[in-house]
C-alpha cells in the first residue's frame, strides 16, 4: 500500500498512543509489550531489593513503578474476562514471588490484607473513575459522548460483578470492595 510517495508496510499489529492494536474481526489489543514492561520493572525492583524482607515496601514500589506499565490506558478499553485474566497473571506472579507461594487462595488473602486488589477490581475502578471524569468535564462534546456511550461499559461491568446496572453506577466502589473481599 502506498500513500503519496511513502510505502505503508502491511502488519498484523500497530501501535497507537502506546496501545498495540491487533488485526482481528473485532477491536482487539495486544498486552504482550505491557506485560514485558511490567516484568522488567518488577524484576528490576526485586533485584535491587535483594534479600530485603520488607514486603510492604516491595509491594508499594511494584504497585507505583511497575503496575502502571500493565494498566496504561485500560480505562479506555472494553476488556473481557480472558483479557483481564491475562493481565492479572503478571500482577499475581509478583505476589507469588514476594510471598514465596503459588497458592492462589493465599495470594488473594495477601492482596486483601495488603490493600492491593486484583486486576479485575483495579480495571473496574479505573473505568468508573474515567467515566465520572468524562461526565464532569467542561468539554460538552465529551460529556455528550460519555452520556450516550458509557451505559454499555457500566452494564458490562455490572454483569461482571453480578449486580444491577443502576446500583453498580451509584455504588460501584462499595460493590467492587465487597466483591474483592468475598473472593
Amino acid at each position: 500500500m502506498c500513500l503519496k510517495d511513502s510505502i505503508i508496510p502491511w502488519t498484523t499489529e500497530g501501535k497507537y498512543l502506546g496501545i498495540y492494536i491487533v488485526a482481528a474481526g473485532k477491536f482487539k489489543c495486544s498486552f504482550d509489550t505491557a506485560k514485558i514492561k511490567f516484568y522488567k520493572s518488577a524484576n528490576a525492583i526485586l533485584a535491587k531489593l535483594g534479600n530485603s524482607n520488607n514486603k510492604p515496601v516491595t509491594l508499594k514500589l511494584i504497585s507505583t513503578m511497575a503496575l502502571p506499565c500493565l494498566t496504561y490506558a485500560l480505562e479506555a478499553l472494553s476488556l473481557n474476562k480472558t483479557e483481564l485474566t491475562t493481565l492479572n497473571n503478571p500482577w499475581s506472579r509478583s505476589f507469588e514471588k514476594i510471598f514465596n507461594t503459588f497458592d492462589k487462595n493465599l495470594i488473594k488473602q495477601c492482596q486483601l490484607y495488603t490493600g492491593y486488589k486484583s486486576m479485575l477490581h483495579i480495571y473496574a475502578l479505573k473505568v468508573m473513575s474515567f467515566l465520572e471524569t468524562l461526565n464532569k468535564t467542561d468539554n460538552i462534546m465529551l460529556r455528550i459522548l460519555s452520556t450516550n456511550l458509557s451505559m454499555d461499559d457500566i452494564s458490562r461491568l455490572a454483569i461482571l460483578f453480578n449486580t444491577d446496572m443502576l446500583d453498580f453506577k451509584a455504588n460501584y466502589r462499595d460493590i467492587i470492595d465487597f466483591n474483592f473481599e468475598q473472593l
